[in-house]
């Protein structure tokens, strides 16, 4: 699991304008640009789920629903999620 601050330090040495795109998986079998970052999203202590914090207009009109909340927890940890 790497934090922002450690993901910033990682992208320090790059420049600016190179693109950035997400594997699909460890081997690399298939790649998509990253479009969009959402920090509305939290994790459950153990890393095994993540989910949205608060469901918001602009979620719901992406087909997001209550479904996807996260459940409320205090050992909840912020989180953002890279979207393709």
């Amino acid at each position: 699991m790497i934090a922002v601050k450690k993901l910033k330090k990682m992208l320090e040495k790059y420049d600016d304008n190179y693109v950035v795109a997400l594997s699909s998986d460890s081997e690399g079998n298939g790649y998509s640009f990253l479009c969009e970052i959402e920090d509305n999203a939290v994790f459950n202590s153990s890393g095994e789920y993540i989910g949205i914090r608060e469901l918001t207009s602009d979620l719901i009109d992406r087909g997001f629903s209550d479904e996807d909340l996260a459940d409320k927890k205090s050992s909840n940890k912020n989180a953002i999620i890279l979207y393709p």
